[in-house]
């Protein structure tokens, strides 16, 4: 760690801890939803091909933490998404290239999220990443552990899907309006996602989380290098409470 250039020494031990719990954090998130609605019986079930698609998503989760944290240099960035490209390209190439074209998407956007000409430090960029974490990347996993699709888990992808965006709002939108009212749709579309599901005790929790992070939790004046892994927990707790729910 001595070799990493962060802007001060004292951050280092933050840096290991940090990375590490945003790393579980949305691996934790992705793999776990895959079976949202009993979609597997078994996760990693698929020897190599598993491991290299648990490997890409470590590589990916890494990548967002080093473009979106700001005591690491955003060149160290290229290591995991390095990797991320290699094994979307080695799994391409064992199953056809759609699949190849997906994997590519995420690691190929993160290359381009620290480029400050193209602003996708913004609302855009948010909805990309949102995009790509809550359906792109968990479509790809289901198929290539099960092999098909089912219409459930696709609708179940819009919950996952403004979950992103409702909780890493905050991270991506520097403006007070533009952030309450991304932050008021996304979280009244989540709420209303998640009111078609049984009303029981883990809906009303997260129904608690979600308005108490509008109201309060988006207002906290966070440095930067605290506000992904903070709101990447608070995302955490939701999406557990929200498949609590579903399973109930």
């Amino acid at each position: 760690m001595n070799d990493i250039p962060v802007k001060k020494t004292s951050d280092r031990s933050f840096l290991i801890v940090s990375i590490s719990l945003t790393t579980a954090i949305f691996n934790f998130i992705w793999w776990l939803y895959l079976n949202i609605n009993g979609n597997l019986e078994n996760l990693f079930s698929q020897g190599q091909q598993s491991e290299l698609s648990l490997l890409y998503t470590i590589s990916l989760s890494v990548s967002i933490f080093i473009g979106l944290n700001k005591i690491i240099s955003t060149h160290w960035q290229l290591i995991p998404i390095s990797v991320a490209l290699a094994v979307a390209y080695y799994i391409g190439n064992q199953q056809n290239w759609k699949i190849m074209l997906l994997l590519l998407l995420f690691p190929v956007f993160l290359i381009l999220l620290p480029l400050k000409k193209l602003h996708l430090i913004s609302i855009y960029g948010l909805l990309d990443i949102s995009f790509m974490a809550g359906f792109v990347l968990p479509s790809v996993l289901l198929y290539l552990q099960k092999g098909r699709l089912t219409k459930d888990f696709l609708n179940s992808l819009l919950l996952l899907t403004l979950t992103f965006t409702f909780f890493l709002a905050g991270i991506f939108i520097s403006s007070k309006i533009q952030k309450f009212l991304i932050s008021l749709v996304s979280g009244t579309a989540l709420i209303v996602i998640c009111s078609i599901n049984d009303h029981n005790l883990w809906f009303f929790g997260n129904i608690i989380l979600i308005v108490l992070t509008w109201l309060f939790l988006n207002k906290l004046t966070l440095r930067q290098k605290y506000r992904l892994p903070f709101f990447s927990l608070i995302m955490l707790f939701s999406i557990c409470l929200a498949m609590f729910q579903i399973n109930a």
